[in-house]
């Protein structure tokens, strides 16, 4: 379950205080990973393995992740598992590889295997019409109908669904009042609300709960024994505590402050999955072993292959199929699947050439992708003994590629800002004083500084080079490139600037500020959406074209907007900032 605003998330990374707590001792079972590779290769990858705990403990102080659980498998046996940190700050509990974590949108690949599986035994055609199973099924369309498929490879065009409304039916039944932007199979959308409507689906054709479904068709053929399918009060006392920023209205300092995150019962197919090391260690085996499981096959090798098919693009280099992503790799296949809860992260990620998967998942904000990237990569560099120096950094926020690009002199016409670039470090001069910058994605960067942390310094390009940088509202054009002419908004949108809240847990809050004559929607974590003008007196959420995420602004007193209707929910201006 990972409330998305594009196929990228809102998940940006937010980085964590110190953990309170120290690794647990991990173990290696097996050291051998290719029977091919020799002795040598074996001891090479056998080091690597030594060296993860090192790896993992400093990226949880690097990123201030309170508690993580971890897990490296080959194809036939798991190679390492361990457990971080603590998994409740204020009981001074640690983390154990018998504690739950949240895995969130990676449930989702559990259920198309159960979609994949009654299709193989003909109780489910993934092409016939959704609503040929669920008759009360309506969304507002001018295409083709939606069918499973276009559900399970979120093709379907819907919006990504508010996840307020908690529980499958009433989520489902609320998207009536959306419409779908693109014919089916045509443009990818990710939506929560498509997945909780797949497990509706497959609750009518068996007569289950989509848990029970669950349980019964991966959890114990895998012999995933300590796996929840739900997530309820009764199983709380086995969770790891769950954490979000103390400041939740703003990007967070490495060192900030985290606080309790809301605790919610859940049983959707969307996101409800909690697990442990050793048991996903078994998971990701079976999705290497593409479908293979020690007793017996979960699906079959064709059944499989349309898994992890890529039917519509999902990032820069990855494909969607059923629940799964999928990637080319410097020559290597890559499948793997994040995940994002209330306080929760996860990442899954396989190596398929090199038979080797890696799930981490941690108790706070933060991103557990870049640990899963880098300790996979490190077992490649080691199988195919390299060194993993050209990966040095990668887990060091302060780290910034090209950080020359960035260095100038910025300018509005009337303010100036300066940039200064040593080495790898990139640096913000403000006045007397100079301020490091962590990097949080590519071109955008976090500011410990009163004066710039209420939102990231994001720098735009034209041409590949980097050309402007902005700040909230403000926008700076580098010195030597020609400023783009000053625009103003379309009267009326200045009502509409400013700080909205709701209840909603998921997305607490977000600003609207006017920059170069646009409007644009902030997110605590820093990421951005620019808002066009739709039908309606609507606006469309982000640059794309084809995407259903409408915000509508009314209850205009005093020159103001006083509250924004999102898809997700409605928000109330608040009278701070």
């Amino acid at each position: 379950m990972q409330l998305l605003l594009s196929s990228t998330g809102w998940a940006a990374t937010i980085m964590m205080p110190p953990a309170r707590g120290s690794a647990r001792p991990t173990r290696i079972k097996d050291r051998q990973l290719h029977p091919a590779g020799g002795p040598q290769m074996a001891a090479r990858t056998d080091k690597t393995l030594r060296g993860i705990d090192q790896q993992a403990k400093a990226w949880m102080k690097a990123n201030g992740v309170p508690g993580m659980c971890l897990a490296v498998t080959g194809r036939t046996r798991t190679l390492k598992t361990g457990a971080y940190g603590l998994s409740n700050i204020d009981a001074g509990r640690p983390a154990t590889p018998g504690t739950l974590f949240q895995i969130g949108s990676i449930s989702k690949s559990f259920a198309a295997l159960c979609a994949v599986q009654l299709a193989e035994q003909g109780r489910l055609d993934l092409h016939r019409p959704v609503k040929d199973y669920l008759p009360w099924f309506e969304v507002r369309s001018r295409h083709a109908p939606i069918t499973l498929h276009h559900l399970l490879t979120h093709t379907s065009g819907i919006v990504t669904g508010s996840d307020s409304l908690i529980q499958g039916v009433p989520e489902a039944y609320s998207l009536r009042h959306t419409e779908a932007s693109a014919p089916p199979g045509e443009h990818f959308q990710y939506s929560n609300a498509g997945y909780k409507v797949v497990g509706l689906v497959l609750e009518e054709v068996t007569g289950q709960r989509t848990p029970d479904i669950l349980s019964e068709r991966v959890l114990r053929p895998l012999g995933m024994s300590s796996t929840a399918a739900e997530i309820t009060n009764g199983l709380r006392p086995r969770f790891a505590e769950s954490y979000i920023d103390e400041l939740d209205d703003r990007p967070r300092p490495l060192d900030g402050g985290l606080a309790p995150a809301a605790w919610i019962e859940s049983e959707t197919a969307d996101g409800s999955i909690s697990s442990t090391p050793g048991d996903m260690a078994r998971y990701l085996r079976m999705l290497m072993g593409r479908g293979r499981a020690p007793k017996g096959r979960v699906v079959s090798e064709e059944s499989f292959s349309l898994m992890t098919r890529k039917a519509a693009a999902y990032d820069e280099t990855g494909g969607y199929g059923y629940g799964l992503v999928v990637e080319d790799w410097d020559g290597h296949r890559l499948v793997r699947h994040t995940g994002g809860m209330i306080g929760f992260f996860s990442s899954m990620v396989m190596d398929m050439d090199l038979g080797i998967g890696v799930f981490a998942s941690i108790n706070g904000p933060g991103e557990p992708e870049r640990l899963t990237r880098h300790v996979l990569g490190t077992i490649r560099a080691a199988e195919e003994g390299r060194t993993d120096a050209g990966m040095r950094g990668q887990l060091d926020p302060y780290t910034v590629p090209d950080a020359v690009a960035y260095a100038g002199t910025y300018s509005d016409g009337t303010r100036k800002v300066r940039f200064t670039a040593r080495g790898d470090s990139l640096s913000v001069v403000l006045g007397r004083r100079t301020v490091r910058l962590d990097m949080r994605s590519k071109d955008a960067f976090y500011a410990r500084d009163p004066a710039l942390e209420m939102f990231l310094l994001r720098f735009g390009r034209s041409g590949g080079k980097v050309t402007e940088v902005a700040h909230g509202p403000d926008l700076f054009t580098k010195e030597g490139v020609r400023a783009r002419g000053a625009r103003t908004s379309p009267k009326g949108w200045g009502a509409f600037t400013g700080h909205y809240r709701s209840h909603n847990p998921w997305m607490s809050n977000f600003r609207v500020v006017s920059r170069h004559g646009a409007l644009v929607m902030v997110l605590p974590s820093g990421s951005e959406e620019k808002l066009h003008p739709a039908r309606g007196g609507m606006f469309r959420i982000g640059d794309d074209v084809k995407s259903p995420e409408r915000i509508a602004f009314d209850m205009v007193v005093g020159g103001k907007a006083h509250r924004a209707r999102v898809n997700w929910g409605e928000y109330a201006r608040t009278f701070t900032p």
